[in-house]
This record gives structure tokens, sequence and C-alpha cells, in this order.
């Protein structure tokens, strides 16, 4: 998209920062032995794209639409995975809903921590700056344009669960594993409570420690 939409705009610059990757996070032997890479990952989603049935089986639901693989946002960045969907809906009482509706998917090799929940949400924060634009280019002014975020990493961690409630945009968070009875499957994370005075912990399937 981007460049090739005729009035793009770049999202304005709250601010600059720079995300610390110590480089010996980055190339720990055993991570990088055990864990599949977010490449991995996203291949695997791909080569199925086309067969959204067999990618349910395996616990992951996408909508069916239009899919691209690292999608260039001029200014934000490159998404994973981006999808668009139309939607056209009339109701008995008159009322009409017609949606093109954005899923940007966001892949990490680790936990999912807040940074990557910025990310995520810089993405999104572009794509709905440009919601005139984009609507031109596909054809479809006088929809409304909604944009979601869906996360896949091996885990989160807790401070991101708390930033998820938080964020309307973000659908779900999944979690993937590898088994060999069973291939890669994918869980989506349960909520933490965090209306409780303890934040009790309702579910940690997929959490890390």
């Amino acid at each position: 998209m981007g460049a090739g939409i005729p009035g793009f705009r770049y999202l304005p610059v709250f601010g600059l920062t720079t995300d610390p990757h110590p480089i010996w996070t980055l190339f720990l032997w055993e991570k990088m032995r055990n864990a599949y890479t977010e490449f991995q990952i996203e291949d695997f989603i791909w080569s199925k794209i086309n067969d959204l049935d067999y990618l349910a089986d395996r616990g992951l639901v996408l909508q069916n639409g239009l899919y691209f693989r690292q999608y260039n946002i001029p200014g934000c960045g490159i998404v994973d995975i981006i999808g668009f969907s139309v939607t056209n809906l009339e109701f008995n009482d008159g009322s009409v809903v017609r949606e093109l509706t954005i899923h940007v998917y966001e892949l990490k090799r680790d936990a999912i921590k807040c940074a990557d929940i910025g990310q995520i949400s810089r993405y999104i924060d572009c794509l709905r700056y440009n919601s005139d634009a984009i609507l031109k280019h596909f054809g479809l002014e006088g929809y409304e344009l909604v944009v979601r975020g869906l996360m896949i990493g091996n885990g989160v961690d807790r401070d991101a669960m708390h930033a998820k409630s938080l964020v309307e945009f973000l659908e779900t968070i999944y979690c993937y594993e590898f088994s060999p009875e069973s291939g890669v499957r994918f869980n989506p994370i349960s909520a933490i409570n965090t209306h409780s005075k303890k934040n009790r912990v309702i579910s940690v399937s997929g959490m890390t420690k």
C-alpha cells in the first residue's frame, strides 16, 4: 500500500526512541537452538494462507480476505502479515454497515512485551491516520475503516497482558507451541483480572514466568 496510495501521509513524529536489544539476548545459543524464529512461524502461516480451515484447526482463526506479507507502511515500518476484508450488511430496520477491516498480524519469536504492543500500535495509528486515502484507493469512499491487531509469540509477560486489557484494537494474543506429535499449534492467551485488588491470574496458559 503506502507509496502506491495517492495522498498517503506519514504519521507525525511524537518522539524518537530506541528499543534496547542487548546482543547477548539475541544470540543466546540455547534460545536459538530450541525456539522457532518468527520468520519460520510467519512462513508456516503464509504457506496456508489460502487454507484458513487448516489454520483454524491449528487454533489460528483468520478472517476471509486479501492478504499480503512483509507489507511496507511508509514512515512506520513493515507489517509481517496484513489482511483486508470488506463487510456489507443490511438489516431489517434499514440500517447498513459498510466496513473495510484491516487486520494487522505481528509475530515475535519470544514472549510478547509492552514494546511489541507499542510497535503494532504504531502501525495501526498510521493506518487510521490515512483512512481517507486508503478507502479512496480501494474505491470504498463512504465506508468505515476498522483496524484490528493480533499478535503471535511464544508467551506474553504480565505487564504486556495488562497493557492488552487497555488497548481496544488488540483483539487477541496467540501463543505458538510445537510438539513432534501435533506440529505447530496456536493458543489464544487468556486475560487476567485487572479489576481485582491483587490482580488475580485467571489463566496463565501460554504466559511466561
